[in-house]
């Protein structure tokens, strides 16, 4: 293009600002129609190339952010899967410990799942998954980290929130799994789908790897599970495991003794 265009117009540039007639004739004589032609093909053929190597890049970044996706997405739910919650909280956990930010996990287990699944079969078992993924999807923040753990265990990842808070919304997501109309709920030991949850926050000192932290909240959910289900229980920093409902009840006869 450069030679097809700027060619001709640096002649006409050049006669104007030049009165040598002859220096201009050479110059023109030396512009042949055919070269122009040629270099205003190529030109067309790399326009042609660089459109189709764009599209190219276009569809492989598609792609790759799609491959990306599905490798950290769980199928079934559509929650994230265990890989992305874990490259998560590894994250989290490095921020927090450099600036000492809060951080707080949830960990949910669905009571009684193996009873369901062996009951109404394993497809009813994954659209109970399905439909409790969508509660938990509804019940979290945005910025929390909703994550399918595995089998009928699900993870909160919560950045910047404290025990408190992790444990206000634990509670509120306990009692909306027990009154939501589940399909087949009814066949449950309890009447209806139930969760027991635990909950723990990032301890500055006692955290030292992401897999402590993961024991202690997993510690909470086993004290949940054999101590009846369908209840959380917690451990804050530095302190011992506790019932959320026994802290919540004893909360509330000491509020009645005050008035």
């Amino acid at each position: 293009l450069g030679y097809a265009l700027l060619h001709p117009l640096a002649v006409v540039v050049y006669g104007r600002t030049v009165s040598d007639d002859l220096e201009i004739e050479r110059l023109r004589d030396a512009f042949e129609l055919r070269h122009a032609r040629m270099a205003a093909y190529f030109a067309f053929i790399g326009l042609v190339f660089g459109f189709v190597h764009g599209l190219d890049r276009h569809r492989t970044n598609i792609l790759y952010h799609r491959v990306r996706e599905l490798s950290v997405t769980d199928s079934l739910t559509g929650l994230h899967n265990r890989r992305f919650f874990m490259e998560s909280l590894r994250r989290e956990h490095a921020r927090a410990s450099r600036y000492g930010n809060d951080l707080s996990v949830i960990m949910i287990d669905i009571d009684h799942f193996k009873k369901f699944n062996d009951s109404h079969g394993h497809p009813a078992g994954d659209t109970l998954l399905r439909h409790f993924a969508d509660r938990l999807r509804q019940s979290a923040r945005r910025t929390d980290i909703v994550a399918r753990y595995g089998g009928e265990e699900f993870m909160i990842l919560m950045p910047d929130t404290q025990l408190e808070m992790a444990a206000h919304l634990a509670e509120r997501l306990r009692k909306d799994i027990e009154s939501f109309p589940f399909e087949n709920r009814g066949t449950q030991p309890t009447g209806t789908i139930t969760v027991s949850i635990g909950c723990a926050q990032f301890d500055q000192k006692a955290d030292a790897d992401v897999e402590h932290l993961l024991r202690v909240v997993d510690d909470c959910l086993y004290r949940a599970k054999n101590g009846g289900r369908n209840q959380i229980w917690y451990q804050p920093p530095h302190g011992c495991l506790s019932n959320l409902r026994e802290m919540v009840e004893k909360d509330d006869l000491r509020s009645d003794n005050e008035n």
